[in-house]
């Protein structure tokens, strides 16, 4: 945090000018008294030495007075998405100082990181005719842009930005951005357009060498007078809402370094003048409207570091001549209509570090160039028509990969040449829908890094789940995402398996595993932390693919809150272990479709508070339901085709909270919802299949029975008057709790 007030260098003056000059001084030092009452929090009191002594005079000396002219105001913050702004500016105190009274004077004058929520932007600066920087960088301004701003004829930065519709806007991780937009967009509060012509730009001469225009709503079109602006070295107009084509003059600005239009509503085809910004290193296009091919001369920029075309309509081939960025680290162009082949000149951008071509219509093989680029630490081709085989050696050039995208493509061929070891950095490997063939990839269990193993749905991988005879390996510490579903994957799940200490999502369902849970999952750590724990945990950013409540879909990134395991349609038997209970954390679990027997434990279930779905049916399961059950507030249960018996636990709604087809197919098992009731007599618990009679409903079926069963006996003892009174009280009671 910082307040600042800079004076000009002393000058010599004469009698009448140092009349002037305290006259000035003292206009200032009031008008700098009433920004500091305007401030409202200020914890750090960086505006303590503010006051009447240090902004006034009483000498008469000229250096004096000269030195307490107002040429620079600085006030900022320290600000980030987790801090909030400390300076605070009153709404009510800083409109009428608005009016700023140095305005002949003043060269900088900078608001950053600053909470002025409900303050209207002060319209004054535009008389500001000796301004050369002018920043506005806050929370909460509003109100709308004067047109005099664009007219400074001095001015050489220009920033007005609002934090907050930035920081709501760059919430989502960049992997999900293509499936989740912000639930509502954000509350723009400053306005305007931009103007026709700009006074700092021109055939007077470009004084203006930064402009950075963020998180407003801007109407209109970007205007073509802005290629005039010749000096310009960062244009950023992100996030503004403007809309309609680039201007082809945007290709005049010879000195633009950077160029900032993304998250706006632009439309049509990048001009090919783009090609004459040689000086050009970061060039944000995504979140746009933007179509037609990506034109060639792009390849001319060979300064380039960054090109993001991310999430627009861009269709046609890559072009080839991006093969002569030299200087690229990062290529991003996923989430387009683009068709043909990646061209194998991608190879030569030799300082690439980050290469996403995802969501498009690609095809042909990967080209083995890509090898070349040992530099890589992304490689994401996912959500494309890819086909051929992977090519594993090129694959192994790259040491510092750190995450391999290739899902949804038609790859084919064995990744058990793959050998992850050879990429010691890799975190995240997902090639899920594909059609795969043999066994995994070598090296999986010696992994150190790797946080989301993703093979799923490929069909044919075949063979076991790594080393299946060592309980104890040296890698996969960091694992969060285990999934290898829907292939032909066989054997014992090995016992290593159980002990990944920062699991959070197992998927082995739809295989051919067999043998026994162990006897203890206590090594399951993160699976035994509580909700309250989770929420201090890392969340993870990723697409995986999960079924949950029979529903298919994408989880674009894994909650901390939702941990589950899913081991159905497979061949495991044996029975439930009780250290289930010791996975407090758990929220989902399916061991549907295997041949699990006994009971269900007891006291194992009854302690998961989090669970949320619990599936374990098809299966030969046996005993009671456990009335530990009815605590838990499970939205989905299904205990369907096993061999339970007894009465459905009531407690709690419990028998309430179900359908049907939660118990079905259990010839044991009695109670509502189902249509067999139950019959106690000798302590023993029979069941009687009820036929409905005309309209006669369930509940009145079951108050009917608990009349034969409970309420006559008592009736012949105590007499037939207070058996219709208790008979009444049954009744109402009934009717009270809404069962008709």
């Amino acid at each position: 945090m910082a307040a600042e007030v800079v004076a000009p260098a002393p000058s010599p003056t004469t009698s009448s000018s140092l009349d002037h000059d305290m006259a000035v001084v003292q206009t200032q030092a009031q008008a700098l008294i009433a920004i500091k009452a305007a401030i409202t929090h200020d914890p750090s009191s960086c505006l303590s030495s503010w006051n009447t002594t240090s902004t006034s005079s009483n000498s008469t000396s000229d250096s004096d007075v000269v030195h307490t002219t107002l040429q620079q105001l600085y006030i900022s913050d320290t600000w980030s998405d987790s801090s909030p702004p400390l300076l605070s500016i009153s709404p009510n105190s800083f409109p009428p100082i608005a009016n700023f009274s140095f305005c002949a004077t003043i060269q900088m004058f900078v608001l950053f990181g600053i909470d002025a929520s409900g303050v209207s932007f002060p319209s004054s600066l535009g008389d500001c005719q000796q301004l050369k920087t002018l920043t506005l960088s806050t929370t909460g301004l509003q109100g709308s842009i004067p047109p005099s701003i664009w007219q400074l004829p001095r001015l050489q930065y220009l920033g007005i930005e609002d934090l907050d519709v930035e920081n709501a806007l760059y919430t989502l991780n960049v992997v999900d951005a293509v499936y989740n937009q912000p639930d509502q967009p954000p509350t723009y509060k400053l306005h305007g357009s931009l103007p026709s012509t700009f006074g700092f730009c021109g055939a007077a001469g470009s004084t203006i060498e930064d402009m950075t225009i963020e998180g407003i709503n801007l109407t209109g079109h970007i205007p073509a007078s802005i290629g005039t602006c010749s000096s310009l070295q960062n244009l950023d107009l992100s996030q503004t809402s403007l809309d309609g084509p680039m201007p082809s003059s945007l290709g005049n600005l010879a000195h633009l370094q950077r160029l900032y239009l993304q998250s706006n509503n632009l439309e049509g085809p990048i001009p090919s003048s783009l090609g004459n910004l040689t000086h050009l290193r970061y060039l944000y296009l995504l979140n746009n409207n933007l179509d037609g091919p990506i034109p060639s001369s792009l390849g001319n920029l060979t300064l380039l570091e960054i090109l993001d075309l991310t999430y627009n309509y861009f269709s046609g081939p890559i072009p080839s001549s991006l093969g002569n960025l030299a200087q690229l680290q990062t290529l991003y162009l996923d989430g387009n209509k683009l068709t043909g082949k990646i061209p194998a000149a991608l190879g030569s951008c030799s300082q690439l570090i980050e290469l996403r071509l995802g969501f498009n219509s690609l095809r042909g093989s990967i080209p083995s160039e890509l090898g070349m680029l040992i530099n890589l630490q992304e490689l994401s081709l996912y959500l494309n028509s890819l086909e051929g085989i992977v090519p594993v050696d090129a694959l192994h050039n790259l040491t510092a990969l750190q995450v391999l995208r290739l899902f949804q493509n038609n790859l084919t061929g064995k990744i058990e040449r793959l050998d992850l070891s050879k990429m010691p950095k890799l975190e995240s490997f997902s090639v899920y829908g594909n059609a795969l063939e043999g066994g995994l990839p070598a090296g999986l269990t010696e992994s150190k890094e790797l946080v989301i193993f993703d093979v799923q749905g490929n069909k044919y991988l075949t063979g076991s789940l790594g080393n299946t005879t060592t309980a104890d390996i040296t890698g996969l510490s960091n694992l969060r995402v285990l999934s290898v579903s829907y292939n032909q994957l066989s054997g014992d799940i090995p016992g290593w398996v159980w002990k990944l200490p920062r699991l959070q999502a197992l998927d082995l369902s739809n295989n051919r595993f067999s043998g026994r849970f162990p006897a203890t999952l206590t090594h399951l750590s993160y699976f035994k932390l509580n909700q309250t724990s989770h929420r201090n945990q890392t969340t993870l950013y990723e697409e995986v693919p999960v079924t949950i409540k029979n529903t298919a879909f994408i989880l674009n990134y894994v909650q901390s809150g939702r941990i589950y395991i899913d081991v159905s349609r497979n061949h495991l038997e044996g029975e439930i272990p009780e250290s289930f209970g010791e996975l407090l954390g758990l929220t989902e679990a399916n061991l549907s479709h295997n041949q699990m027997s006994g009971h269900i434990p007891a006291a194992t279930f009854g302690r998961l508070m989090q669970l949320d779905v619990l599936d374990l049916s098809y299966n030969h399961l046996s005993g009671g339901i456990p009335q530990d059950l009815t605590s838990l507030r499970i939205s989905t249960l299904n205990l369907a085709n096993n061999q339970l018996e007894g009465a459905i636990p009531t407690q709690n709604n419990f028998n309430t909270r179900f359908t049907n087809e939660s118990f079905k197919n259990n010839p044991g098992l009695c109670g509502y919802p189902l249509s067999s009731s139950c019959n106690t007599s000798n302590n023993n618990v029979t069941t009687t299949t009820t036929s409905h009679v005309g309209s006669t409903s369930t509940a009145m079926q079951l108050m009917v029975i608990w009349w034969d069963e409970v309420v006559s006996p008592w009736a012949l003892l105590v007499g037939y008057p207070v058996g219709l009174a208790l008979g009444f009280l049954v009744c109402r009671a009934l009717s009270l709790k809404g069962i008709k």
